[in-house]
């Protein structure tokens, strides 16, 4: 809020009143820092003589009213200080004797304790600054007593309590009351309504709860009303309609559960309304449209419901925002009369029909958000007409038709999102002519290959493709997109830079080595193609890579050893590829990572030692589909195994628990953290599991066998029963003595004491023993 300057009468909350240090002086304190010294010692500038506080300067007024104790005028505290400098410590209540004092800004410093009730004496008080501090307590109601007061400031501190209801009746003069900020409660009290003065009302982000008094239409010069992320309910009463001079109204973030504001259309100064979160329900009136001055319409998130009406056309709107409801019909063409308008969001609602080529009219619109609706149809030619679109976001409609000259009038768009619809034919090559930084076109039904002069543009950072029908391999040149941090190529999620995703797509080939140029990408996703070759070792110097998705393609060859220099990798997918050798002991370096599945490969070999060292992983979901053995018993490598692989001297890693239903031992029921040693018996039953045949829970066990697998196989350990358990689908004379050896493994790792239970690298060469005799 400003305040205005004076050159008199006001002290700019530098003081400092007893001449005395005390827990209740204010203080300066240094911020960053000491300050500078000049040649004499003091904080303050040499030159402090000449500026508006020094004795020369001060107004007679000023310094009569001082009192004795205070500090003489040539003290630097009648000046503000430095922007290194903040006050602490309580108002002292030495202040009443500066019965002349007009104005008194204190705001921004650390001031702390009640408001003190002192205030009230300054009778010619005019303004009362006290912002942005650590004040508690309730508003004394002395400062009612301040009748010449016209500003009050007491925003962004920690009072509590109700707006005192004899506050207002003596403020007649008061234009500015701020109060936002702070945890008030209860009731807006009715006698609000003597401020007949009042400008401006900052009463949000508080607890204040019930309905606006119907008194608050006696402010007949309210130009603001702010009391946004409070409690206040509605009805809003009909005498908001006497409020003739309001231009701003914002009421976000309040229960209200009522319908639109009646009598709104009155308010012919209105600019701003803003409605955020409310529950509003039914329609949007088209009384609105008589709010000629209406620039900011902003009714996100609430249940309206029905057409938006035409007379919303006649508005000067710069924003139209009306996100998150349930507004329905045809997608207005009218849209198009709104010359002036450079943000339309009108996302998450149920419109339908085509998108009207009207838009392109509105000159101005620079943000454009329709995702989320039911709209069919081709996206219209015109849409960029004007060439003023930043960001078009159509995300989650049923638009077909292709886009291939579309969008070629968008000379300025940024962000293109186009993903989950049904829109065919090719990636067109003009979006590398336009500065795009972001292009999302995942699940649609693109096919043919990716537009080599794509990776030339020197503002693309995001490209999604994924889950289309893209084809062809990825073009040497995606090297050349410097500025990429996303690439995601899987079936159809491209995202170049910073991320690329082009996942779940027919693409095929070898990967680009020139992929390592991109040395700002954060996240590579290639999964779900046909990609062939062997993995580019010169993915190791990608030092920002953060996920790597490889996973279900035709990939060959050995893991690259380069990996292990990944610094900044979290997620490693290498699962359903043809990759075969065995885990590099680089791995052991990857610090961050937390997720590894590597399954369903063809990797031989025992897991490197230096796995102890990965911490960070996590995972418990696991199933036999992902942990195999072969037919000689030796363990595959996927993505339970990795994931807590430590040396049995270290102490275990607790981490959030996670993990597959059967699969958790019986510890987790009563800590709620998972552990290496709950690993080891999750191990344990894949390998009973193996040998059994058996699912680890289901119908098939009794509840006196504890309801599982495992209560199940002790039971008949119990009964003598060892070779009942085997699955008789794969027993015989040849593998009998080897399952028997794997059963015995698997009971010690399901032991119910976890003390009791080997630790991942002893089972893993037990596993090896048997396969070595």
């Amino acid at each position: 809020m400003a305040f205005p300057a004076k050159t008199s009468k006001t002290l700019n909350g530098k003081l400092s009143f007893p001449s005395k240090p005390s827990s209740e002086t204010p203080q300066f304190s240094p911020r960053g820092g000491p300050p500078p010294r000049t040649a004499t010692g003091s904080a303050f500038p040499a030159n402090w003589a000449e500026s508006p506080c020094s004795p020369s300067r001060l107004s007679p007024s000023v310094v009569r009213s001082l009192p004795p104790s205070s500090p003489s005028p040539t003290s630097p505290c009648w000046t503000s200080p430095p922007t290194y400098f903040t006050l602490s410590g309580e108002i002292p209540t030495q202040i009443m004797e500066l019965t002349e004092l007009e104005t008194l800004k204190l705001g921004t410093n650390f001031f702390t304790g009640k408001i003190p009730p002192e205030l009230g004496y300054l009778s010619l008080l005019q303004t009362l600054e006290l912002s942005s501090n650590d004040f508690y307590g309730e508003i004394p109601t002395q400062i009612g007593n301040l009748t010449r007061l016209k500003f009050l400031d007491l925003g962004n501190n920690f009072l509590s309590g109700s707006l005192p209801s004899d506050l207002f009746p003596k403020l007649q003069s008061l234009a500015s009351m701020d109060v936002s900020r702070n945890s008030l409660s209860g009731e807006i009290p009715p006698s609000i309504g003597s401020l007949k003065n009042l400008t401006d009302l900052y009463i949000g982000n508080n607890h204040i709860s019930g309905p606006l008094p119907g008194e608050i239409g006696e402010l007949s010069r309210l130009e603001i009303l702010d009391a946004a992320s409070c409690s206040i309910t509605g009805p809003l009463p009909e005498e908001i309609s006497k409020l003739e001079s309001l231009t701003k109204i914002d009421l976000s973030y309040n229960p209200l559960r009522c319908s639109f504001p009646k009598g709104v259309g009155k308010l012919q100064n209105l600019s701003i309304l803003a409605l955020v979160f409310t529950e509003l329900n039914g329609s949007v009136p088209a009384e609105l449209g008589n709010c000629k001055s209406l620039t900011t319409l902003i009714l996100s998130f609430n249940s309206l419901s029905g057409p938006l009406p035409e007379e919303l056309s006649e508005l000067p709107l710069l924003t139209f925002s009306a996100e998150k409801n349930q507004l329905s019909g045809l997608l207005p063409s009218w849209l198009g009369k709104l010359k002036q308008v450079e943000s339309l969001l009108l996302s998450s609602n149920l419109f339908s029909g085509k998108i009207p080529p009207e838009i392109g009219n509105c000159s101005m619109l620079r943000l454009l958000s329709l995702s989320n609706n039911l709209l069919t149809g081709p996206i219209p030619v015109e849409i960029c007409n004007a060439g003023s679109l930043l960001e078009i976001d159509l995300d989650s409609n049923y638009l077909s038709g292709t886009i291939d000259s579309t969008f070629v009038k968008c000379k300025n768009l940024t962000q293109l999102n186009l993903v989950n619809n049904r829109i065919a034919g090719a990636i067109p090559h003009y979006l590398s002519e336009l500065p795009l930084m972001v292009i999302d076109l995942d699940s649609n039904n693109f096919t043919g290959t990716i537009p080599k002069s794509l990776w030339s543009s020197e503002n693309l950072m995001e490209f999604t493709a994924s889950n289309n029908q893209l084809s062809g391999s990825i073009s040497n040149e995606i090297g050349r997109a410097a500025v990429l941090e996303r690439l995601v190529l899987n079936l159809g999620d491209c995202v170049i830079l910073v991320d690329v995703l082009i996942s779940h797509n027919l693409l095929s080939g070898e990967i680009p080595r020139s992929l390592a140029r991109l040395t700002n990408l954060t996240t590579l996703d290639l999964s779900g193609n046909m990609l062939s070759g062997s993995i580019p070792p010169e993915f190791g110097d990608s030092p920002k890579l953060q996920g790597l998705n490889l996973g279900n393609n035709q990939l060959t060859s050995t893991i690259p050893g380069s990996f292990g220099r990944l610094g900044s990798l979290v997620k490693l997918n290498l699962t359903g590829n043809k990759l075969s050798g065995s885990v590099p002991v680089s791995f052991g370096e990857l610090k961050e990572l937390t997720h590894l599945d590597l399954s369903s490969n063809k990797l031989d070999g025992e897991l490197p030692s230096s796995l102890s060292s990965m911490q960070n992983l996590v995972g418990l979901d696991i199933k036999a589909s992902n942990i195999l053995l072969n037919e000689d018993f030796e363990p595959k490598v996927a993505d339970f195994g990795l994931a807590r692989l430590i040396n049995a001297c270290e102490t275990h890693i607790s981490t959030d628990i996670a993990g597959t239903f059967g699969y958790i031992p019986p510890e987790y029921g009563q800590s709620g953290r998972s552990t290496t040693k709950g690993d080891v018996y999750s191990f344990g039953v894949i390998l009973l599991e193996l040998v059994t045949g058996k699912e680890p829970t289901g119908p098939d066990f009794k509840d006196l066998e504890g309801g599982n697998l495992v209560g199940w196989v002790f039971q008949m350990l119990k009964k003598g029963k060892a070779a009942d358990v085997l699955d008789p689908m794969v027993l015989d004379a040849d593998s009998k003595r080897t399952m028997v050896q794997v059963l015995k493994i698997a009971c010690v790792c399901v032991s119910d004491n976890p003390a009791q239970r080997p630790t991942m690298l002893q089972v893993l060469k037990f596993l090896k023993g048997i396969n070595d005799e």
